[in-house]
Protein backbone atom coordinates (compact mmCIF):
# COMPACT_ATOMS: atom_id res chain seq x y z
CA UNK A 1 0.00 0.00 0.00
CA UNK A 2 1.23 3.30 -0.72
CA UNK A 3 1.14 5.16 2.14
CA UNK A 4 0.18 9.29 1.81
CA UNK A 5 -1.38 11.98 4.01
CA UNK A 6 -1.07 15.57 2.84
CA UNK A 7 -1.51 17.62 5.60
CA UNK A 8 -2.75 20.13 3.51
CA UNK A 9 -6.06 18.76 2.53
CA UNK A 10 -6.83 15.57 5.09
CA UNK A 11 -8.66 16.40 8.48
CA UNK A 12 -5.98 16.31 11.53
CA UNK A 13 -5.92 19.46 13.19
CA UNK A 14 -9.03 19.60 15.75
CA UNK A 15 -11.03 22.96 15.67
CA UNK A 16 -13.94 24.39 17.84
CA UNK A 17 -16.67 26.41 15.08
CA UNK A 18 -19.26 28.98 16.08
CA UNK A 19 -21.72 26.48 16.90
CA UNK A 20 -19.51 24.53 19.26
CA UNK A 21 -19.04 21.87 17.91
CA UNK A 22 -15.55 19.91 16.98
CA UNK A 23 -14.18 19.04 13.62
CA UNK A 24 -10.85 18.33 12.28
CA UNK A 25 -9.17 19.92 8.96
CA UNK A 26 -6.32 20.17 7.09
CA UNK A 27 -4.13 23.11 7.08
CA UNK A 28 -5.81 24.39 4.08
CA UNK A 29 -9.31 24.64 5.38
CA UNK A 30 -8.20 25.71 8.79
CA UNK A 31 -6.51 29.04 6.87
CA UNK A 32 -9.19 29.84 4.45
CA UNK A 33 -11.94 29.58 7.21
CA UNK A 34 -9.56 30.80 9.94
CA UNK A 35 -12.60 33.09 10.94
CA UNK A 36 -15.00 30.60 11.02
CA UNK A 37 -13.44 28.79 13.65
CA UNK A 38 -13.29 29.51 17.51
CA UNK A 39 -9.76 28.13 18.05
CA UNK A 40 -7.26 24.66 17.69
CA UNK A 41 -9.00 22.71 20.19
CA UNK A 42 -6.63 19.94 20.15
CA UNK A 43 -6.59 17.36 23.38
CA UNK A 44 -3.99 18.24 24.98
CA UNK A 45 -2.74 21.89 25.79
CA UNK A 46 1.10 20.89 24.01
CA UNK A 47 -0.56 19.98 20.90
CA UNK A 48 -2.86 23.06 20.41
CA UNK A 49 0.58 25.35 21.42
CA UNK A 50 2.25 23.61 18.64
CA UNK A 51 -0.04 23.36 16.03
CA UNK A 52 -0.75 27.42 16.61
CA UNK A 53 3.00 27.99 15.97
CA UNK A 54 3.03 26.04 12.64
CA UNK A 55 -0.15 27.94 11.45
CA UNK A 56 1.64 31.26 12.27
CA UNK A 57 5.18 29.94 10.57
CA UNK A 58 2.56 29.51 7.39
CA UNK A 59 0.50 32.59 7.51
CA UNK A 60 4.08 34.91 8.48
CA UNK A 61 5.84 32.89 5.11
CA UNK A 62 2.64 34.10 2.93
CA UNK A 63 1.30 37.73 4.02
CA UNK A 64 3.99 40.80 4.65
CA UNK A 65 3.94 41.99 8.20
CA UNK A 66 7.17 44.33 8.32
CA UNK A 67 4.93 47.20 8.44
CA UNK A 68 1.87 48.13 10.84
CA UNK A 69 -0.05 49.09 7.91
CA UNK A 70 0.40 46.06 6.20
CA UNK A 71 -0.73 44.31 9.31
CA UNK A 72 -3.74 46.37 8.59
CA UNK A 73 -4.87 45.44 5.58
CA UNK A 74 -4.96 41.44 6.47
CA UNK A 75 -6.56 42.68 9.56
CA UNK A 76 -9.58 44.79 8.13
CA UNK A 77 -9.78 42.45 5.34
CA UNK A 78 -10.80 39.44 7.82
CA UNK A 79 -9.34 36.77 6.06
CA UNK A 80 -5.87 35.47 4.33
CA UNK A 81 -5.11 36.14 0.81
CA UNK A 82 -6.72 32.49 -0.08
CA UNK A 83 -5.09 33.32 -3.39
CA UNK A 84 -1.98 33.45 -2.23
CA UNK A 85 -1.81 30.29 -0.17
CA UNK A 86 -3.07 28.26 -2.89
CA UNK A 87 0.29 29.09 -4.71
CA UNK A 88 1.79 28.40 -1.64
CA UNK A 89 -0.21 25.05 -1.53
CA UNK A 90 0.85 23.95 -4.91
CA UNK A 91 4.56 25.33 -4.57
CA UNK A 92 5.20 22.86 -1.66
CA UNK A 93 2.65 20.06 -1.42
CA UNK A 94 4.90 17.57 -1.47
CA UNK A 95 6.39 18.42 1.44
CA UNK A 96 3.40 18.66 3.75
CA UNK A 97 2.88 14.97 2.74
CA UNK A 98 3.74 13.25 6.03
CA UNK A 99 4.37 9.95 4.38
CA UNK A 100 6.50 11.34 1.36
CA UNK A 101 9.85 8.81 0.74
CA UNK A 102 11.97 11.33 -0.02
CA UNK A 103 11.00 14.40 2.36
CA UNK A 104 8.49 13.80 4.76
CA UNK A 105 7.16 16.74 6.56
CA UNK A 106 8.93 18.19 9.55
CA UNK A 107 10.84 14.41 9.06
CA UNK A 108 14.26 13.01 7.93
CA UNK A 109 14.29 9.39 7.16
CA UNK A 110 17.65 7.93 9.07
CA UNK A 111 18.76 4.36 9.93
CA UNK A 112 20.77 5.04 12.50
CA UNK A 113 18.50 3.52 14.76
CA UNK A 114 16.24 1.60 15.26
CA UNK A 115 12.42 2.07 15.40
CA UNK A 116 10.67 2.08 18.57
CA UNK A 117 6.88 1.44 19.27
CA UNK A 118 4.42 4.45 18.81
CA UNK A 119 3.27 3.53 22.13
CA UNK A 120 5.84 5.82 23.64
CA UNK A 121 4.54 9.19 21.34
CA UNK A 122 1.11 9.34 23.59
CA UNK A 123 -0.36 12.73 22.56
CA UNK A 124 1.24 15.41 24.24
CA UNK A 125 3.97 14.03 26.17
CA UNK A 126 6.56 13.71 24.00
CA UNK A 127 9.58 13.22 26.59
CA UNK A 128 12.88 11.23 24.89
CA UNK A 129 12.72 7.64 24.93
CA UNK A 130 10.24 7.78 27.38
CA UNK A 131 7.61 10.03 26.15
CA UNK A 132 4.86 8.77 29.00
CA UNK A 133 6.06 6.74 32.08
CA UNK A 134 1.80 7.01 33.01
CA UNK A 135 0.44 4.87 30.38
CA UNK A 136 2.57 1.72 29.35
CA UNK A 137 1.46 -0.22 26.35
CA UNK A 138 3.69 -2.86 24.50
CA UNK A 139 1.90 -1.34 21.26
CA UNK A 140 -0.64 1.06 20.11
CA UNK A 141 -1.82 2.15 16.44
CA UNK A 142 -1.76 6.12 15.57
CA UNK A 143 -3.99 7.25 12.84
CA UNK A 144 -1.88 9.54 10.72
CA UNK A 145 -3.35 12.75 12.10
CA UNK A 146 -2.45 11.45 16.00
CA UNK A 147 1.14 10.49 14.34
CA UNK A 148 0.70 14.34 13.09
CA UNK A 149 0.13 16.14 15.55
CA UNK A 150 2.50 13.89 17.77
CA UNK A 151 5.00 14.79 15.54
CA UNK A 152 4.75 18.57 16.24
CA UNK A 153 4.71 18.02 19.96
CA UNK A 154 7.80 15.89 19.55
CA UNK A 155 9.72 19.09 17.81
CA UNK A 156 8.30 21.58 20.05
CA UNK A 157 8.52 20.10 23.29
CA UNK A 158 10.59 16.94 22.82
CA UNK A 159 12.58 16.68 26.05
CA UNK A 160 16.12 15.80 26.59
CA UNK A 161 17.03 11.79 27.22
CA UNK A 162 19.08 9.72 25.82
CA UNK A 163 19.11 8.40 22.26
CA UNK A 164 22.47 6.33 21.42
CA UNK A 165 24.28 5.90 24.90
CA UNK A 166 27.16 3.74 23.14
CA UNK A 167 27.86 6.60 21.43
CA UNK A 168 27.28 9.83 23.75
CA UNK A 169 24.27 10.91 21.87
CA UNK A 170 21.41 12.69 23.71
CA UNK A 171 18.34 14.47 22.97
CA UNK A 172 18.50 18.22 23.65
CA UNK A 173 15.32 19.55 24.95
CA UNK A 174 13.39 21.27 22.30
CA UNK A 175 12.75 25.30 22.38
CA UNK A 176 9.39 25.54 24.25
CA UNK A 177 9.92 23.09 27.30
CA UNK A 178 11.86 25.71 28.87
CA UNK A 179 9.30 28.46 30.33
CA UNK A 180 5.93 29.08 29.60
CA UNK A 181 5.18 30.21 26.19
CA UNK A 182 1.76 33.09 26.17
CA UNK A 183 -0.16 33.60 22.94
CA UNK A 184 -3.00 36.42 22.96
CA UNK A 185 -5.72 34.78 21.35
CA UNK A 186 -9.09 35.86 20.38
CA UNK A 187 -12.94 34.90 19.35
CA UNK A 188 -11.69 33.03 16.32
CA UNK A 189 -8.74 31.85 14.97
CA UNK A 190 -8.25 34.68 12.55
CA UNK A 191 -7.84 36.42 15.29
CA UNK A 192 -5.89 34.60 17.48
CA UNK A 193 -3.16 34.29 14.74
CA UNK A 194 -3.46 38.30 13.91
CA UNK A 195 -2.48 38.78 17.32
CA UNK A 196 0.35 37.00 17.08
CA UNK A 197 1.68 37.91 13.91
CA UNK A 198 4.37 40.10 14.53
CA UNK A 199 5.84 42.52 12.49
CA UNK A 200 9.56 41.23 11.39
CA UNK A 201 12.17 42.60 8.91
CA UNK A 202 15.68 43.83 8.59
CA UNK A 203 14.70 47.13 10.72
CA UNK A 204 12.32 44.96 13.16
CA UNK A 205 13.94 41.76 14.30
CA UNK A 206 12.05 39.63 16.40
CA UNK A 207 13.64 39.91 20.00
CA UNK A 208 17.43 38.80 18.97
CA UNK A 209 16.41 36.81 16.08
CA UNK A 210 18.03 38.20 13.36
CA UNK A 211 16.39 38.48 9.90
CA UNK A 212 18.47 37.02 6.78
CA UNK A 213 17.65 36.09 3.20
CA UNK A 214 18.32 32.81 4.23
CA UNK A 215 15.17 32.64 6.52
CA UNK A 216 12.58 29.95 5.18
CA UNK A 217 10.25 27.19 7.23
CA UNK A 218 11.92 23.55 7.42
CA UNK A 219 10.04 21.76 4.85
CA UNK A 220 11.56 24.57 2.13
CA UNK A 221 14.94 23.99 2.93
CA UNK A 222 16.84 21.38 0.97
CA UNK A 223 18.96 20.56 3.91
CA UNK A 224 16.99 21.33 7.21
CA UNK A 225 19.03 19.19 9.70
CA UNK A 226 22.57 20.95 8.82
CA UNK A 227 24.22 22.02 11.53
CA UNK A 228 24.05 25.41 12.56
CA UNK A 229 24.17 26.85 15.99
CA UNK A 230 21.83 30.43 15.32
CA UNK A 231 18.56 30.30 13.12
CA UNK A 232 18.37 31.75 9.66
CA UNK A 233 15.09 34.12 11.39
CA UNK A 234 12.22 33.97 12.78
CA UNK A 235 10.53 31.05 10.36
CA UNK A 236 13.95 28.60 10.54
CA UNK A 237 12.92 28.81 14.32
CA UNK A 238 9.53 28.61 14.25
CA UNK A 239 10.50 25.11 12.20
CA UNK A 240 13.33 24.00 13.96
CA UNK A 241 13.88 20.18 13.84
CA UNK A 242 14.84 19.42 17.15
CA UNK A 243 14.57 15.84 16.84
CA UNK A 244 14.92 13.46 13.86
CA UNK A 245 12.00 11.99 13.06
CA UNK A 246 11.41 9.45 10.90
CA UNK A 247 7.48 7.56 10.91
CA UNK A 248 6.89 4.42 9.91
CA UNK A 249 3.73 3.66 8.25
CA UNK A 250 1.88 0.75 7.99
CA UNK A 251 -1.59 -0.98 6.80
CA UNK A 252 -4.01 -2.17 9.21
CA UNK A 253 -7.66 -3.61 8.06
CA UNK A 254 -7.25 -0.88 4.82
CA UNK A 255 -5.84 1.69 6.69
CA UNK A 256 -2.84 3.75 7.51
CA UNK A 257 -1.47 3.67 10.80
CA UNK A 258 1.63 4.21 12.69
CA UNK A 259 3.15 1.62 15.20
CA UNK A 260 6.80 2.77 15.32
CA UNK A 261 8.96 5.54 14.37
CA UNK A 262 12.95 6.56 14.59
CA UNK A 263 13.56 9.16 17.05
CA UNK A 264 17.18 10.14 16.38
CA UNK A 265 19.12 13.39 17.74
CA UNK A 266 18.15 16.59 15.76
CA UNK A 267 19.78 20.11 16.09
CA UNK A 268 19.82 21.37 19.51
CA UNK A 269 17.82 24.57 19.82
CA UNK A 270 19.50 27.80 20.06
CA UNK A 271 20.30 30.10 22.36
CA UNK A 272 17.40 32.92 22.21
CA UNK A 273 15.02 34.79 23.63
CA UNK A 274 12.08 33.66 22.60
CA UNK A 275 9.42 36.05 21.64
CA UNK A 276 6.81 33.93 23.17
CA UNK A 277 7.75 33.45 26.46
CA UNK A 278 8.25 36.28 29.57
CA UNK A 279 11.63 36.80 30.90
CA UNK A 280 13.42 38.51 33.99
CA UNK A 281 17.10 39.41 34.05
CA UNK A 282 19.18 37.23 36.15
CA UNK A 283 22.44 37.31 36.90
CA UNK A 284 22.99 33.83 37.59
CA UNK A 285 21.37 32.78 34.46
CA UNK A 286 23.09 29.88 33.43
CA UNK A 287 22.21 30.99 30.04
CA UNK A 288 23.88 33.39 27.60
CA UNK A 289 20.86 35.90 27.32
CA UNK A 290 21.75 36.65 30.73
CA UNK A 291 17.82 36.06 30.89
CA UNK A 292 15.30 33.74 33.01
CA UNK A 293 11.44 32.69 31.41
CA UNK A 294 9.00 31.91 33.83
CA UNK A 295 7.80 28.49 34.12
CA UNK A 296 4.72 26.98 35.36
CA UNK A 297 4.20 26.52 39.28
CA UNK A 298 1.84 23.81 40.25
CA UNK A 299 1.72 25.79 43.10
CA UNK A 300 0.83 28.90 41.63
CA UNK A 301 -1.56 30.15 39.04
CA UNK A 302 -0.14 32.47 36.25
CA UNK A 303 -2.49 35.57 37.16
CA UNK A 304 -0.56 36.09 40.24
CA UNK A 305 1.86 36.79 37.72
CA UNK A 306 -0.06 38.43 35.22
CA UNK A 307 0.45 42.47 36.67
CA UNK A 308 4.10 42.08 35.50
CA UNK A 309 3.77 39.59 32.85
CA UNK A 310 1.70 42.46 31.00
CA UNK A 311 4.02 45.39 32.09
CA UNK A 312 5.57 46.42 29.09
CA UNK A 313 7.79 49.40 30.38
CA UNK A 314 10.19 47.63 32.89
CA UNK A 315 13.83 47.14 33.18
CA UNK A 316 15.51 43.80 33.48
CA UNK A 317 12.09 42.15 32.45
CA UNK A 318 10.83 41.05 28.63
CA UNK A 319 7.14 40.65 27.66
CA UNK A 320 6.00 38.17 25.41
CA UNK A 321 6.51 40.15 21.82
CA UNK A 322 2.69 39.81 20.90
CA UNK A 323 1.94 42.29 23.81
CA UNK A 324 4.66 45.24 21.76
CA UNK A 325 3.23 44.87 18.89
CA UNK A 326 -0.80 45.06 20.54
CA UNK A 327 0.32 48.30 22.00
CA UNK A 328 1.60 49.59 18.72
CA UNK A 329 -1.19 48.74 16.67
CA UNK A 330 -3.55 49.89 19.46
CA UNK A 331 -1.85 53.31 19.74
CA UNK A 332 -2.16 54.15 15.50
CA UNK A 333 -6.26 52.83 16.02
CA UNK A 334 -5.42 49.60 14.38
CA UNK A 335 -6.55 47.66 16.49
CA UNK A 336 -10.49 48.12 17.75
CA UNK A 337 -11.46 45.49 19.85
CA UNK A 338 -11.62 45.60 23.42
CA UNK A 339 -10.81 42.36 24.95
CA UNK A 340 -8.96 39.20 23.92
CA UNK A 341 -7.23 36.56 26.12
CA UNK A 342 -3.31 35.98 27.38
CA UNK A 343 -3.19 32.61 27.52
CA UNK A 344 0.37 30.49 28.33
CA UNK A 345 0.76 26.84 27.80
CA UNK A 346 3.55 24.88 29.94
CA UNK A 347 4.60 21.94 31.27
CA UNK A 348 6.09 20.61 34.76
CA UNK A 349 9.37 18.22 34.09
CA UNK A 350 10.84 15.71 36.55
CA UNK A 351 14.74 15.02 36.10
CA UNK A 352 14.59 16.78 32.67
CA UNK A 353 12.98 13.36 31.16
CA UNK A 354 9.41 12.92 32.16
CA UNK A 355 6.04 15.40 32.30
CA UNK A 356 4.54 15.15 35.32
CA UNK A 357 1.61 17.95 34.41
CA UNK A 358 0.55 20.47 31.37
CA UNK A 359 -1.57 23.30 31.60
CA UNK A 360 -3.16 25.87 29.44
CA UNK A 361 -3.76 28.83 31.78
CA UNK A 362 -6.32 31.78 30.19
CA UNK A 363 -6.57 35.56 31.69
CA UNK A 364 -8.80 37.92 30.25
CA UNK A 365 -7.30 40.71 28.47
CA UNK A 366 -9.01 43.81 28.08
CA UNK A 367 -6.27 45.55 25.49
CA UNK A 368 -6.84 49.13 27.25
CA UNK A 369 -3.70 47.82 29.80
CA UNK A 370 -1.47 47.81 26.78
CA UNK A 371 -2.48 51.75 26.96
CA UNK A 372 0.94 52.20 29.82
CA UNK A 373 2.54 55.12 31.42
CA UNK A 374 6.18 54.52 31.08
CA UNK A 375 6.42 55.01 34.98
CA UNK A 376 5.29 51.90 36.35
CA UNK A 377 4.75 53.74 39.74
CA UNK A 378 2.02 55.67 38.31
CA UNK A 379 -1.16 55.82 40.31
CA UNK A 380 -3.38 56.11 37.45
CA UNK A 381 -1.86 52.81 35.71
CA UNK A 382 -4.50 50.20 35.12
CA UNK A 383 -1.15 47.86 35.90
CA UNK A 384 -0.28 49.62 38.89
CA UNK A 385 -3.87 49.33 40.34
CA UNK A 386 -3.97 45.48 39.34
CA UNK A 387 -0.27 44.99 40.64
CA UNK A 388 -1.86 46.20 44.04
CA UNK A 389 -4.76 43.97 44.26
CA UNK A 390 -2.67 40.86 43.62
CA UNK A 391 -0.15 41.96 46.20
CA UNK A 392 -3.10 42.69 48.49
CA UNK A 393 -4.39 38.38 47.83
CA UNK A 394 -0.55 37.52 48.84
CA UNK A 395 -0.81 39.43 51.76
CA UNK A 396 -3.75 37.72 52.75
CA UNK A 397 -2.51 34.31 51.56
CA UNK A 398 0.31 34.88 53.57
CA UNK A 399 -1.77 35.51 57.00
CA UNK A 400 -4.08 32.78 56.22
CA UNK A 401 -0.65 30.24 56.03
CA UNK A 402 0.45 31.71 59.50
CA UNK A 403 -2.62 31.39 60.93
CA UNK A 404 -3.28 27.82 59.97
CA UNK A 405 0.19 27.28 61.41
CA UNK A 406 -0.65 28.74 64.42
CA UNK A 407 -3.94 26.27 64.82
CA UNK A 408 -1.46 23.26 64.05
CA UNK A 409 0.67 24.24 66.33
CA UNK A 410 -1.68 24.60 69.53
CA UNK A 411 -2.80 20.85 67.93
CA UNK A 412 0.25 19.44 67.91
CA UNK A 413 0.19 17.47 71.30
CA UNK A 414 3.41 18.47 73.61
CA UNK A 415 4.22 16.88 77.08
CA UNK A 416 3.64 19.22 80.19
CA UNK A 417 7.74 18.94 80.78
CA UNK A 418 7.92 20.62 77.29
CA UNK A 419 7.53 24.34 77.70
CA UNK A 420 4.75 25.83 75.15
CA UNK A 421 6.24 29.02 75.24
CA UNK A 422 9.70 28.11 73.58
CA UNK A 423 10.14 27.44 69.82
CA UNK A 424 9.88 24.81 68.25
CA UNK A 425 12.48 22.49 67.82
CA UNK A 426 13.58 21.02 64.48
CA UNK A 427 11.59 17.85 65.05
CA UNK A 428 8.47 19.58 66.52
CA UNK A 429 8.55 22.05 63.76
CA UNK A 430 8.27 18.50 61.19
CA UNK A 431 5.53 17.32 63.08
CA UNK A 432 3.57 20.30 62.74
CA UNK A 433 4.09 20.78 59.36
CA UNK A 434 2.42 17.78 58.76
CA UNK A 435 -0.75 18.47 60.63
CA UNK A 436 -0.46 21.96 58.37
CA UNK A 437 -0.38 19.74 55.73
CA UNK A 438 -3.75 18.25 56.54
CA UNK A 439 -5.84 20.96 57.41
CA UNK A 440 -4.57 24.16 55.17
CA UNK A 441 -6.84 25.11 52.67
CA UNK A 442 -4.26 27.80 51.22
CA UNK A 443 -4.62 25.92 47.43
CA UNK A 444 -8.63 26.49 47.86
CA UNK A 445 -8.08 30.41 48.94
CA UNK A 446 -6.23 30.76 45.80
CA UNK A 447 -8.55 28.87 43.14
CA UNK A 448 -11.73 30.66 45.04
CA UNK A 449 -9.73 33.98 43.95
CA UNK A 450 -9.01 33.13 40.25
CA UNK A 451 -12.87 34.03 38.91
CA UNK A 452 -13.07 37.86 40.98
CA UNK A 453 -9.79 38.46 39.86
CA UNK A 454 -10.77 37.78 36.01
CA UNK A 455 -13.85 39.85 36.92
CA UNK A 456 -11.66 42.78 38.02
CA UNK A 457 -9.06 42.51 35.41
CA UNK A 458 -12.30 43.20 33.12
CA UNK A 459 -13.70 45.93 34.85
CA UNK A 460 -10.75 48.05 36.34
CA UNK A 461 -10.35 49.95 32.64
CA UNK A 462 -14.25 50.38 32.14
CA UNK A 463 -14.81 51.11 35.85
CA UNK A 464 -16.04 54.64 36.53
CA UNK A 465 -15.35 54.66 40.26
CA UNK A 466 -12.25 52.63 40.23
CA UNK A 467 -12.13 52.84 44.22
CA UNK A 468 -15.56 50.96 43.94
CA UNK A 469 -13.89 48.10 42.12
CA UNK A 470 -10.87 47.70 44.59
CA UNK A 471 -12.92 47.71 47.59
CA UNK A 472 -15.38 45.10 46.19
CA UNK A 473 -12.32 43.19 45.42
CA UNK A 474 -10.37 43.72 48.80
CA UNK A 475 -13.38 42.68 50.19
CA UNK A 476 -14.06 39.69 48.32
CA UNK A 477 -10.41 38.52 49.18
CA UNK A 478 -10.94 39.05 53.13
CA UNK A 479 -13.84 37.02 52.94
CA UNK A 480 -12.42 34.49 51.02
CA UNK A 481 -9.20 34.00 53.61
CA UNK A 482 -11.85 33.84 56.42
CA UNK A 483 -13.82 31.43 55.04
CA UNK A 484 -11.04 29.08 54.19
CA UNK A 485 -9.40 29.27 57.61
CA UNK A 486 -12.98 28.88 59.41
CA UNK A 487 -12.60 25.60 56.95
CA UNK A 488 -9.40 24.33 58.15
CA UNK A 489 -10.58 24.96 61.53
CA UNK A 490 -13.07 22.39 60.72
CA UNK A 491 -10.89 20.13 59.29
CA UNK A 492 -8.86 20.12 62.65
CA UNK A 493 -11.71 18.54 64.17
CA UNK A 494 -13.79 18.86 67.32
CA UNK A 495 -11.79 18.78 70.61
CA UNK A 496 -10.45 21.18 73.08
CA UNK A 497 -7.29 22.13 71.69
CA UNK A 498 -8.89 22.21 68.05
CA UNK A 499 -11.25 25.14 69.82
CA UNK A 500 -8.58 26.89 71.79
CA UNK A 501 -6.56 27.13 68.38
CA UNK A 502 -9.03 28.26 66.29
CA UNK A 503 -9.58 31.25 68.68
CA UNK A 504 -6.11 32.27 68.38
CA UNK A 505 -5.84 31.46 64.78
CA UNK A 506 -8.46 34.00 64.20
CA UNK A 507 -7.19 36.37 66.56
CA UNK A 508 -3.69 36.39 64.43
CA UNK A 509 -5.69 35.84 61.32
CA UNK A 510 -7.16 39.61 62.08
CA UNK A 511 -4.47 41.19 63.43
CA UNK A 512 -2.17 40.59 60.71
CA UNK A 513 -5.09 42.04 57.93
CA UNK A 514 -5.26 45.11 60.10
CA UNK A 515 -1.68 45.65 60.33
CA UNK A 516 -1.23 45.43 57.10
CA UNK A 517 -4.28 47.73 56.36
CA UNK A 518 -6.06 45.48 55.18
CA UNK A 519 -9.11 45.69 57.64
CA UNK A 520 -10.15 48.23 60.07
CA UNK A 521 -7.50 49.65 62.41
CA UNK A 522 -7.42 48.19 66.01
CA UNK A 523 -9.98 49.77 67.96
CA UNK A 524 -8.02 51.88 71.03
CA UNK A 525 -7.03 49.72 73.68
CA UNK A 526 -7.59 46.65 72.24
CA UNK A 527 -4.65 43.79 72.66
CA UNK A 528 -3.46 42.37 69.48
CA UNK A 529 -2.81 39.17 68.68
CA UNK A 530 0.74 39.65 68.59
CA UNK A 531 0.67 40.01 72.77
CA UNK A 532 -1.90 37.62 73.83
CA UNK A 533 -0.48 34.34 71.57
Amino acid sequence: MNHTFNLITQPWIPVLDMQGNYLEVGLAQALAEADSFQSVAAPTALETAAIQRLLLAIVHRNHKTSSKMEWAAVWQSGRFNQSVLANYWQKWSDRFDLFNPDRPFYQQPTNRKKPVSAAGFFPGLAAADHFNHSVQLAQQDLSPAEAARNLLVAQTFGLSGGCIPAERLSHKAASWVAGMVFFVEGDTLFQTLMYNLLRYNQEHPTTDLSFTEDDRPNWEADGPYQPRNQPYGYLDYMTWPSRMIWLKPETQDGHTVVRSYVDFVGLPPPVVLDPFKFYRKDKNSKNATGYIPLYLNPNKAVWRSSSAIMRLHRDGFRTPASLNWLADLRHIGALSFPLARLVGYGLVVENQTKVILLRRESIPLPLAYLEQSADPEAQADLLFILDMAIKQAEQIGKALSSAIFRLAEIIYPRSRSEDKATKLTPDQRQQVNRIVHTITTVSEYWALLEQPFYQLVVDLPSAEKIQKVQERWLKTAVKTGRDCLAASERRAGQFPAAWKGGVLARNLFEWILRKDGLAEPLPEGEKSAENTL
